[in-house]
């Protein structure tokens, strides 16, 4: 089974994505990510026609201070048992468009 694994994502204006060597794939037919060409480590998650004209870049990619603040979890039905969130934070069932739960 294909499972996402936790991890923060920032939203990122694609005009200003750092040049990174990187290799991308279509993980689906509305979707592409990219990987680092070097190390192969996640470097995003794009939609392949944005309407808003951003990506979400993994925020361990981006050197310190970043300057990040949480706003919200999203995926929040499918987080594993293993771990609790309590940082008062929203949480949607999928992606920010869907619900609060």
């Amino acid at each position: 089974m294909r499972a996402m694994k936790p991890s923060i994502s920032v939203y990122w204006p694609i005009p200003s994505l750092p040049s990174i060597p990187q290799v991308r794939f279509q993980s689906s037919e509305i979707a592409e990510r990219g990987f680092c060409r070097e190390c192969g480590g996640n470097l995003f998650y794009r939609r392949r026609n944005p309407a808003d004209g951003r990506v979400s870049i993994m925020a361990g990619t981006l050197d310190a201070p970043t300057g990040l603040y949480l706003t919200g979890h999203i995926f929040f039905d499918s987080k594993s048992d293993y771990y609790e969130v309590a940082d008062g934070t929203p949480r949607h069932a999928r992606d920010y468009d869907s619900p609060e739960v």
